[in-house]
């Protein structure tokens, strides 16, 4: 943003009261293009380095809520009724589910699938129930909080899975 630029927005910000002020700061790494940077924008940046950091340290913490149980095909009866992450593929990008185990072979699983709202899960008006390949259960998820309402809330974060 050229210097006019600059002094014309602060102008502006001024008239309308916006109470933003642009402050003439040289960017070290821009000084030959002579380049000025509001407040505003270095914030923003140090704003994306929290948000880096605050992901890689979530990321520690999914790895470590995950442990909780893989799923274990050579003895069916011992998952019925635990709750899992189920994978469905897609053409472009695979879906997960959250559900609870109902039946359990060797090779198949019956689950009853929840819906995601929000940042909480609910049964479906219409029950779900399919039957899904041993392969597709990611993980067995943590007994789950039931909230007044019907709704139900799991003690792990589920970012990074595009859940339905």
């Amino acid at each position: 943003m050229t210097k006019k630029k600059l002094s014309e927005r602060a102008k502006l910000a001024k008239k309308l009261n916006f109470g933003k002020t642009y402050k003439q700061k040289k960017d070290s790494s821009e000084d030959e293009s002579g380049n000025w940077k509001s407040d505003e924008e270095e914030d923003e940046n140090l704003d994306d380095v929290r948000s880096e950091l605050l992901k890689e340290q979530e990321e520690d913490k999914i790895s470590e809520e995950w442990i909780i149980g893989k799923w274990d095909s050579t003895s069916p009866a011992n998952n019925v009724h635990k709750w899992v992450l189920a994978s469905f593929s897609t053409q472009n990008f695979p879906k997960f589910y959250v559900g609870q185990v109902l039946e359990a072979s060797c090779d198949q699983v019956t689950i009853k699938f929840l819906r995601k709202k929000r940042d909480i899960f609910v049964w479906p008006v219409i029950e779900d129930v399919c039957q899904v390949r041993n392969e597709d259960i990611i993980r067995i998820l943590p007994q789950p909080k039931v909230l007044r309402r019907g709704g139900i809330q799991f003690n792990v974060s589920f970012a990074g899975f595009n859940i339905y």
